[in-house]
């Protein structure tokens, strides 16, 4: 079972080669990291990862297949049965799944979604170009130093309630 303290990250699916890896794991890890500027035991400390599909969702060589209709039922079955409060979508299929209908320039904002507390981050594929820009980035590690505070707070409150 995931830790309901952490905050959720929730991305698309395993890239070509990630089947046997952590969800959320190469490169969207590691922008996430240097964003936040934590270590990857910090990242595993403070963070639970998941994604709408357990397998590679195939494609050609200009990316992924994703089907809308094959992710809303696990982007509602994540809504309905994870006990986490603070939920991050990564990408703005992702939010569409999840019934966010978004932009990238509303990402890193705040919404409420049974209960909870969602943001969406732009994808970080290699084909988004967001992450490219220098004050993007720094838009992403405001948001993130914030996340890590956030995720630290919720912790601390979760130990004072178990005393």
């Amino acid at each position: 079972m995931i830790n309901n303290q952490k905050i959720l990250l929730v991305g698309e699916a395993p890239g070509r080669l990630g089947l046997t890896r952590p969800p959320l794991y190469g490169r969207t890890r590691q922008l996430i990291m240097n964003a936040a500027g934590i270590s990857e035991n910090e990242f595993d400390r403070l963070f639970a990862t998941t994604n709408l599909f357990t397998s590679w969702q195939g494609g050609d060589e200009h990316g992924d297949y994703f089907s809308l209709y094959k992710a809303r039922p696990h982007a509602s079955n994540i809504l309905d049965n994870s006990t986490h409060q603070t939920i991050v979508l990564v990408g703005l299929r992702t939010a569409t799944a999840f019934g966010l209908k978004v932009t990238t320039n509303q990402c890193f904002k705040w919404f409420k979604m049974k209960h909870r507390q969602v943001a969406v981050m732009p994808h970080t594929s290699g084909r988004n170009r967001w992450w490219n820009s220098h004050v993007n980035r720094e838009v992403a590690a405001k948001f993130m130093h914030e996340l890590v505070q956030l995720a630290i707070n919720q912790k601390s409150q979760s130990k004072g309630k178990a005393k």
